[in-house]
C-alpha cells in the first residue's frame, strides 16, 4: 500500500477548475479523491477549506465560492 500525494494547482488555476463542476462537493471529490496528503500553495489550502465549511454547514450553492 503507498501513500497517496496530490499537488494542488495554485489558486487561479483551482478556481477555473471548480467553474467545470456545478455542486461543491463533485469538485471537493476531483480534486482531494483519495489522497493521503495535498501538497501545494496555502491559497488553494484555504480555498478548498472553505468549500469544504460550506458543504458541511450545508449551504451548498453551485460555484459561489468568491470570497478567496
Amino acid at each position: 500500500m503507498g501513500f497517496n500525494k496530490r499537488y494542488l494547482p495554485d489558486l487561479e488555476e483551482l478556481k477555473v477548475i471548480h467553474e467545470k463542476f456545478p455542486d461543491d462537493r463533485d469538485f471537493i471529490k476531483f480534486i482531494v479523491g483519495k489522497s493521503d496528503a495535498l501538497i501545494g500553495p496555502s491559497e488553494s489550502h484555504a480555498y478548498l477549506d472553505m468549500i469544504s465549511n460550506r458543504i458541511k454547514k450545508g449551504d451548498l450553492n453551485e460555484n459561489a465560492c468568491t470570497k478567496l
